[in-house]
């Protein structure tokens, strides 16, 4: 908010394997939302300075601020889409409200745990992405008249046939529709296509232009954000162990080449989110365990700026209850001490689904199984092999951009160890950076 760190935390409460029944409605205590404040902003040096939010969120999820510095979070427990004003307004109500609390469903009154919001420069249009049951995304028309009141159109929406475990890869078939970005430039709104390893890129109508999945891109993309014709992604872990580890890609929004990558110092362990300042020279990633939101420029490390909000914010998270005294930052300027953010909170990561659970499991044996298989064949080949191909260039966001190669630089090396994430949010909340380009 007006260029501050925006915090969207769960205070108390987690997410399980009780968390939810079978039919996705909140299986814990209605009565009792979460008592402490629940988002909180961060000024450049981590100070807190303004808190609100308690006693009214049961379980959020994902914290967007628009250009006019109105805030939209959803919470999946209450199977809703908020907006608020800046601070959450004068009286700490939302100015708007869409969905039935504590009801689950598909048709145009109810969500079903909806996962990310985006919205346009001009504020008077609206993405939902309805991730977890219904994988659809919904597109709305906004008007705010001289009183505040707010008239919502639904236009379209697109992905409602695809299910959670959808097998079928479509251009509209999502398994996860995880995080939203616009690239209006272009007239394109893109998805995080998450368990299906992709992002898919449809006007701003809905109607499927591309999909980016290019050789080398992560099996599950968590969240995606663009800059300057590129578009930024970032890959989590995943269920099969040889796999490769997280990584950020930078995607050419037109061609879906990758035209680089970036990392931290000791790789990225379980990224969840990004985002890109508009100027394409500020990256934030933030990771869910170790709980640690990275800073990356493109040059000397620098100290988080307190540059003001851009148009369509993306917000990341972390889980834990941010005001705890394991919360530690390291301010300076250029090439000095680095900086970052941790939050601590980490607790056992359960998943929702049973059928991804199951498929986890499956795997293990077949993994293995194709290795020893691989390996036989290998030492057949009686010492034989291959050098990797030294012509091919190994991008780096320094090449990119034109700058050293080493590229953009983490503002703090420091790690924290933790348990790797799983097919659902659980214990999942967003650490929201400062509003950025999406």
């Amino acid at each position: 908010v007006y260029g501050n760190a925006v915090i969207f935390h769960r205070g108390d409460r987690t997410w399980n394997g009780n968390t939810f029944k079978s039919d996705n409605t909140y299986g814990m205590d209605r009565n009792t939302p979460i008592p402490q404040d629940t988002v909180l902003t961060v000024n450049s040096s981590g100070h807190i300075i303004n808190r609100w939010g308690k006693d009214f969120f049961f379980l959020p999820h994902m914290i967007t601020i628009d250009t006019q510095n109105n805030i939209w979070v959803t919470d999946v427990a209450l199977h809703q889409v908020f907006k608020f004003g800046p601070y959450g307004g004068s009286d700490k109500k939302p100015l708007l409200t869409l969905g039935t609390r504590f009801q689950p469903g598909s048709d145009d009154s109810h969500y079903c745990k909806p996962t990310s919001v985006a919205v346009s420069q001009d504020t008077k249009t609206f993405y939902v992405a309805d991730g977890y049951c219904n994988s659809r995304v919904i597109k709305y028309s906004i008007t705010v008249t001289s009183d505040g009141k707010h008239a919502v159109n639904k236009i379209t929406e697109w992905g409602k046939t695809a299910g959670v475990m959808s097998i079928k890869k479509g251009p509209y078939n999502f398994n996860i529709p995880h995080s939203l970005t616009l690239a209006e430039d272009k007239n394109l709104v893109c998805t995080a296509d998450r368990e299906n390893g992709r992002v898919l890129c449809f006007d701003t109508d809905g109607k499927f232009v591309r999909n980016l999945q290019p050789e080398g891109f992560g099996g599950r993309i968590f969240g995606i954000s663009y800059a300057k014709e590129q578009l930024y992604a970032v890959s989590g872990p995943e269920f099969n162990p040889f796999a490769p580890k997280p990584v950020g890609y930078i995607l050419d929004i037109e061609s879906g080449n990758i035209d680089g990558t970036f990392q931290v110092t000791g790789g990225l362990q379980n990224p969840h989110d990004v985002v890109v300042s508009p100027d394409a020279s500020t990256l934030y990633v933030v990771e869910l365990s170790p709980f640690v939101v990275w800073k990356l420029t493109n040059g000397q490390p620098q100290a988080a700026s307190n540059t003001p909000a851009a148009a369509g914010g993306k917000m990341a998270a972390v889980p834990g209850n941010p005001n705890n005294n394991n919360q530690q930052q390291q301010a300076g300027g250029a090439g000095s001490t680095p900086q970052q953010i941790l939050l601590n909170g980490a607790k056992k990561l359960v998943p929702t689904s049973s059928g991804v659970l199951w498929a986890a499991v499956i795997s293990v044996p077949i993994t293995i199984l194709v290795s020893c298989c691989l390996a036989i064949r290998k030492c057949r080949k009686k010492g034989k092999g291959t050098m990797p191909d030294t012509n091919r260039k190994n991008w780096s966001l320094g090449d990119i951009l034109g700058r050293s190669k080493e590229g953009f630089q983490p503002l703090n090396t420091d790690e924290r160890d933790g348990i790797m994430g799983d097919d659902s949010d659980s214990e999942v909340e967003e650490f929201s950076v400062p509003a950025m380009h999406a």
